[in-house]
């Protein structure tokens, strides 16, 4: 067994790279979350519209930003343990 090891230089990746990848990931999930959450906050303000169209329309598309904002999240999350983890 090898100490001192992460699990991403276990299976052959750059530690130093993996750590850039997972503090960039980091950042554009903060960045990219902040700018889906005041977007969700605004939808809420819009939701009296009348127009039910629109407001469906608008609430299809929020969901896609929700659901693009958890992926990155999960992408973050693996990357930082396969970065952080001993082998």
């Amino acid at each position: 067994m090898v100490h001192g090891v992460s699990l991403a230089e276990a299976l052959g990746f750059d530690p130093t790279a993996m750590w850039s990848l997972a503090w960039t990931l980091f950042f554009v999930r903060v960045v990219l979350g902040f700018a889906v959450g005041i977007d969700d906050v605004m939808h809420g303000f819009r939701s009296l519209e009348p127009n039910a169209a629109k407001r469906a329309a608008e609430a299809r598309a929020l969901r896609r930003a929700n659901v693009a904002v958890t992926a990155l999240h999960v992408a973050m999350l693996v990357v930082f343990a396969l970065a952080a983890l001993p082998a």
